[in-house]
């Protein structure tokens, strides 16, 4: 496996893809104390067969996870490279994350680069621990904000229930005034109605009342018309009934008198005639007295 590394990192091409690198970075030189400075989630730095790799942009695409680079981070990652038996295309990559090449350091100056990355890590670490406590106020912040707006909302959310609650209500209310009042103007119309019915009915009973008494006044006079011209008659009759036998008895006594003057006189003044017939016919005295 190593020989087959080997020969992907000594290939033209890789070669000449570091040699680019290499001069975009112009000749950097960089030590291991230094590349040990960089083994942060957002700052990873490797070292592949004595050359320096900046992995950080790169760790979100890795194919192993941004986690298998960290592992590695700030330190020589030859090895477990090697391990994983990368294929010449991951290579290849790898050669255009080129920053500068590893440099050997003297103990003194290895001693100040490791007292420099120990102060480098406790100041990353106080730099985490204060970003891990700004976090933690943060999300504190974010809760207190979060349990401010969701009492704000309740708040309102009981506001606006209470506000409709209160306008059902007057609208309730006034549904019911409006009701009440449509009700009262109803029962002022029928008691309106019925008094006018009954104004109407008195009219017609005081109407039918005063005609049955202009009817029974006419009835009396009538009667009483009737009455005098029955009277009248009466008296009319008994008057004509007194003429009458008065007549009847003033024409039978002038009866009585008058039919032997007329004689008398016929007898006086007549000729004498036989007792039958004359010739011509004339009843005689005799017969005129039958």
């Amino acid at each position: 496996m190593s020989q087959t590394m080997e020969k992907h990192f000594s290939s033209p091409a890789f070669q000449k893809a570091v040699d680019q690198q290499r001069k975009e970075a112009k000749g950097r030189k960089i030590t291991m104390a230094e590349v040990a400075q960089h083994k942060g989630m957002m700052d990873m730095w490797i070292v592949v067969r004595g050359q320096v790799f900046d992995c950080t942009k790169y760790a979100s695409s890795h194919p192993g996870g941004r986690l298998t680079i960290l592992r590695n981070a700030g330190g020589d990652a030859t090895k477990p490279f090697d391990a994983e038996g990368h294929s010449f295309e991951a290579v290849m990559k790898l050669a255009k994350l080129f920053i500068g090449d590893l440099v050997e350091q003297s103990e003194e100056e290895a001693a100040e680069a490791a007292a420099a990355a120990e102060a480098e890590k406790l100041a990353q670490e106080a730099a985490t621990a204060q970003r891990a406590r700004q976090l933690q106020e943060e999300a504190a912040r974010k809760q207190a904000e979060e349990l401010q707006a969701r009492q704000r909302a309740e708040e309102e959310a009981r506001q606006a229930k209470a506000a409709a609650e209160a306008q059902a209500q007057a609208q309730a209310q006034a549904q019911a005034q409006a009701q009440a009042e449509q009700q009262r103007k109803r029962e002022q119309a029928a008691l309106f109605l019925a008094q006018q019915q009954k104004q109407a009915a008195e009219a017609e009973a005081q109407r039918r009342q005063d005609e049955a008494a202009i009817h029974a006044q006419r009835q009396a006079a009538l009667r009483q018309a009737q009455e005098k011209q029955r009277q009248a008659a009466q008296q009319q009759d008994a008057l004509d009934q007194k003429n009458k036998a008065d007549l009847e008895a003033g024409a039978t006594k002038s009866a009585a008198t008058t039919p032997s003057l007329q004689i008398s006189s016929i007898l006086s003044s007549a000729p004498d005639f036989d007792d039958e017939d004359d010739e011509c016919g004339t009843p005689n005295a005799v017969q005129l007295m039958r």
